[in-house]
């Protein structure tokens, strides 16, 4: 093993008596422990600090005209090096002004030997490892303070950002809101207003049909063709205010509440009633063509409700529609499971698929209706009812195709 390898460490001592300056270095020596220089005086040994890597300084507490305090300020204002003091003085004035310094330690020349030497070099060397340790991980937490301080500051920055875009977001929703609810009000008001005008002429409509069929009971010559459109006029008639009196509650109440009224009736005559009720929609020169297949004679039904939506459907398909189009529409009592399947098929102007989407929205009207008359509420009733009716439904359209309605509604049929 090289004695290069046996270091223990090294020290620059500065004394200005050269006896006692060969005797320490040869002790240090003995103790494993490298002498870089051996300076007379303290303005020499900068040199040797800057060039080597020093470990301890040993040095005497009087150094000519400079004291001890002295020393240590102005190597501490330089270096950050371990310092033993050594001194021959017994004074008690001089210890307490080594003390007050705070060396590593100090040696005493009149009693110096080895044991005391090397525990004192072990212990400064000792210290000064976990002083640069500790340095060391205080250096490391202020890095981490710093670099969390940092993130903290950013994630406040964010949070305040995210804070004001929602604050912003509030508003513009609080503002949107208010702009909602009064054109809600605005649109009820105006819906209610045209229906209870639409209520009057209707009324008056109804009146003077049923005069009319009244004088021709009493005429001889009643003609069964006139009887039967003024029949046809009356229940329009009932038709139309039984759908206004829905929307004017539609509007008041947000939403129908209405309760399945469940009838136990003959399905026949049932079905010709509402083929009746439809051919009243359609224009004079469209057609509609039925196609039934009942399976069941007698029903549990909900006569009205399965009405209104046959009727909406219907009067779509035809509204949507050239004024000599048909609209197919098929009508079928199932057995196995007991349910009504109505199928309504046009050849019109068909249904976007961002439109389809938003169909069943109220007054929600596709983009390609153009000035075609409606209010966009009918297939929200429609929804809205077979909801009621525990049933469903299920569109198929494209546009300047024409559109397919299915519509399923649970039946329970009598034994």
């Amino acid at each position: 093993m090289t004695r290069e390898s046996m270091v223990n460490g090294k020290v620059l001592l500065i004394d200005d008596d050269l006896l006692f300056a060969k005797i320490m270095t040869r002790q240090l020596d003995s103790l494993g422990y490298e002498v870089i220089s051996r300076t007379k005086n303290f303005e020499g040994f900068h040199e040797d600090l800057q060039e080597h890597e020093i470990d301890i300084i040993i040095i005497d507490f009087f150094l000519g005209e400079i004291d001890g305090v002295e020393l240590m300020k102005s190597i501490h204002s330089q270096y950050d090096q371990p310092v033993i003091f050594v001194t021959s003085s017994n004074d008690s004035k001089v210890l307490d002004s080594i003390l007050s310094v705070t060396p590593e330690g100090f040696i005493d020349k009149n009693r110096l030997n080895n044991r005391e030497l090397q525990a004192m070099l072990q212990l400064t060397l000792y210290k000064k490892k976990k002083d640069l340790e500790l340095r060391d991980l205080n250096e490391q937490l202020d890095r981490k303070v710093k670099e969390r301080t940092e993130e903290l500051d950013e994630a406040i920055k964010a949070l305040v950002r995210e804070m004001s875009e929602k604050e912003v977001a509030n508003k513009k929703l609080e503002k949107s809101l208010k702009a909602e609810k009064e054109f809600s009000r605005q649109k009820t008001d105006i819906i209610s207003n045209l229906s209870h005008e639409f209520k009057t002429p209707i009324s008056s409509i109804k009146s003077s049909a049923q005069l009319i069929q009244r004088m021709l009971e009493k005429a001889s010559s009643a003609d069964e063709k006139y009887a039967k459109h003024l029949q046809r006029i009356i229940e329009g008639t009932e038709i139309m205010n039984d759908l206004i009196v829905r929307i004017l509650s539609f509007e008041k109440k947000g939403s129908f509440e209405l309760n399945k009224e469940i009838l136990s009736m003959d399905i026949l005559p049932l079905w010709e009633s509402y083929k009746q009720r439809l051919d009243l929609l359609r224009k004079p020169d469209q057609k509609i063509n039925y196609e039934e297949r009942i399976a069941l004679d007698m029903v549990n039904i909900d006569p009205k409700l399965t009405s209104l939506v046959l009727e909406n459907v219907v009067s779509n398909a035809l509204k949507y529609s050239d004024d000599e189009a048909s609209v197919d529409v098929s009508f079928m009592a199932i057995d196995q499971p007991k349910r009504l399947e109505i199928s309504v098929r046009d050849n019109g102007i068909g249904i976007d698929q961002d439109d389809l989407a938003n169909i069943f929205k109220r007054f929600y009207r596709g983009k390609n209706v153009g000035s075609i008359e409606g209010t966009g509420i009918g297939m929200s009733i429609v929804k809205r009812v077979l909801k009621i009716l525990d049933g469903e439904i299920a569109i198929d359209s494209k546009v300047n195709e024409g559109t397919t309605v299915q519509i399923t509604i649970p039946l329970t049929a009598n034994s």
